[in-house]
């Protein structure tokens, strides 16, 4: 974990780094438990509302899996798979840097994952040949964002049939043909209003990289370590990853899947900067019905989704039939991995335990003093109350002892004035 020391505040390596990001890396930094990150997924789930338009997505279905209403935080069927995530793995989903930290295999920046031979989610990043796990500088990020707006506009163009200049054409041709043939029917990577509308995300997601670096890096020669993610699900994870390969000859493979992800090494590579994939095995299920659970779950915590801060179009994948068909031998052999081979879902939820019960003592602490002190008021009241009738007590008795002392004057004037009436008539 000590590659979070250097990660706790923006800088040109992180350049996305601020609100609910930062708190989550904030918690695993003071190695905080799983049940403190779950109170920030209603406010994942909150921020998770790009504004209405044509082809714009909704993501209702991540806010009521995740966060329905009138149900804890830490209750429901994506808890244990929130758990079952290694540490060091949950950070690099959290700060974007999973092919930064996939790429080394020793040392303090190094991160396996989990075995990919099964079931469950994988995360991918992007990173630049040779460059030792690391992305772009500032100016590439600016040249990226560029190409981006431009083949957005050709795209657009192209699908409205709208005259498209021939420098356009072959500019659109050369980024479709990167990592396959060309398509006579039309841009490869936006098809349609909502793919449209998603390029828009992304394309607002690299500028806020872009504006993040020129800012921390005026110098523009500092590499980030962080890239926008892609979280994908599959019921055997090592085979889909093997698709995901720069490599000529897997390119079809490859472009089956996301097209944010292609479009960005296709407009890279235009450039001439290679880019490789990083990748990471973040869950591994052990019954059936989890895939979708799962994913919905780690592409909100990563920010994966386009209108967050990443790659992912659709909601969470995988259906209720995921496992269906496999033998119960190979489903106890899943479970047998995550509650038994591996540690990280009973270290984690132990910590969770121990942190609630922790947070439960300190707040039955909290309801008796609370308790003693509305104690203390009633008290204080009577007190109160008591003072006030001794007062009024008090000045009742002076009040009576004024009286008497004008009384007892009085009669001491009329004793006078008899014995002056007496010594007259004594005379």
């Amino acid at each position: 974990m000590n590659f979070l020391d250097d990660s706790i505040t923006p800088r040109p390596q992180v350049p996305l780094l601020s609100g609910t990001r930062q708190e989550m890396v904030r918690i695993l930094r003071e190695n905080g438990s799983y049940a403190r990150i779950m109170t920030k997924f209603k406010t994942l789930c909150n921020e998770l509302r790009p504004p209405a338009g044509p082809g714009v997505p909704k993501f209702d279905r991540t806010r009521l899996e995740l966060c329905p209403p009138g149900r804890p935080d830490f209750a429901g069927p994506h808890a244990l798979l929130f758990h079952s995530i290694p540490r060091d793995v949950l950070a690099c989903l959290v700060l974007g840097t999973v092919a930064f930290n996939s790429h080394h295999k020793s040392g303090r920046h190094a991160v396996r994952g989990l075995d990919p031979d099964g079931p469950g989610i994988y995360a991918l990043g992007l990173k630049v040949h040779e460059r030792n796990g690391k992305f772009l500088t500032a100016p590439e990020y600016g040249t990226l964002c560029q190409d981006f707006e431009k083949y957005m506009d050709v795209a657009k163009k192209t699908r409205e049939g709208q005259l498209v200049t021939s420098q356009e054409s072959e500019f659109m041709r050369d980024i479709d043909t990167q990592l396959g043939d060309w398509e006579e029917s039309g841009p490869r990577f936006i098809k349609s209003i909502s793919g449209q509308s998603h390029a828009t995300f992304v394309h607002a997601s690299l500028r806020r990289r872009w504006e993040a670096m020129k800012q921390a890096d005026p110098s523009g020669t500092v590499y980030s370590v962080q890239s926008p993610l892609y979280i994908g699900c599959s019921e055997n994870i090592a085979k889909r990853l093997a698709d995901y390969t720069c490599h000529k000859e897997t390119n079809n493979r490859l472009l089956s899947g996301n097209k944010f992800l292609c479009l960005t090494i296709s407009l890279l590579k235009h450039r001439h900067v290679v880019c490789d994939i990083g990748k990471l095995a973040v869950i591994r299920i052990w019954e059936a019905g989890q895939l979708k659970d799962a994913e919905l779950l780690v592409t909100l915590v990563a920010q994966a989704y386009t209108a967050q801060d990443g790659f992912n179009i659709q909601e969470g994948g995988g259906n209720k039939d995921d496992l269906q068909h496999v033998v119960p031998a190979k489903i106890a052999e899943y479970r047998e991995y995550v509650y038994g081979k591996v540690k990280h879902l009973g270290d984690n939820a132990a910590k969770s335990a121990s942190e609630l019960a922790m947070a439960n003592k300190i707040a039955k602490e909290n309801e008796e003093l609370l308790q003693l002190m509305e104690e203390q008021d009633r008290l204080q009241v009577c007190i109160d109350n008591g003072n006030k009738e001794i007062n009024e007590l008090l000045e009742d008795i002076e009040s009576c002892k004024r009286v008497m002392e004008l009384k007892t004057e009085l009669m001491m004037l009329e004793r006078e004035a008899l014995l002056r009436l007496v010594a007259v008539m004594e005379k």
